[in-house]
């Protein structure tokens, strides 16, 4: 299975990128927000149907490997003198993959148990992390700010730029366009 093996495929690929940078200088704040909600949940559902499409296990813990990559790039680019759990930095070049290596980490701790099960007890225990996820996130208030009050989200920035504020790489806000 290769990505990018055929010119159709290619074309689509560079076609989607192209159109996800045009809508980032088109589309409101409220509008990119939901499409970054969709895209981080596609992110889930594509994880999900590899587990449940190609090998045929049923996983229900998707969902507390998403939280352990959300909570490290928001506690990583983080204030540091917040009221919440923050290191500082703020560049997506390094939250991101830190984010993604955490969730990894998290992932390789699970997998010596979860490969000797199959079927109802991998669906078991996978929703047991969820609920395992939910109680931790919900008692680590440092972390998360806790139950109902949350934190901030991490800091989008690339090469010293906001990405979340106005300006030519950055948003657009709905009040901007009135």
């Amino acid at each position: 299975m290769a990505l990018l093996d055929t010119r159709a495929k290619k074309i689509w690929f560079y076609g989607i990128v192209l159109a996800a940078l045009l809508a980032s200088q088109v589309l409101v704040d409220d509008m990119l927000s939901l499409l970054a909600m969709a895209y981080v949940v596609a992110i889930g559902a594509i994880g999900l149907n590899i587990v449940t499409g190609y090998a045929g296990q049923v996983s229900l813990g998707h969902a507390f490997f998403l939280a352990i990559g959300a909570y490290t790039g928001a506690a990583i680019s983080g204030d540091p003198d917040g009221r919440v759990l923050g290191l500082g930095v703020t560049s997506i070049l390094v939250w991101l993959p830190a984010a993604g290596l955490a969730a990894a980490l998290a992932g390789v701790i699970v997998a010596p148990l979860a490969t000797r099960l199959r079927g109802l007890y991998l669906a078991i225990v996978t929703l047991g992390l969820v609920f395992l996820g939910e109680h931790i996130f919900k008692e680590w208030d440092q972390l998360t700010g806790g139950p109902g009050v949350g934190r901030p989200a991490a800091v989008v920035e690339l090469f010293g730029l906001r990405l979340d504020r106005p300006g030519p790489l950055g948003s657009r806000s709905s009040s901007s366009t009135c």
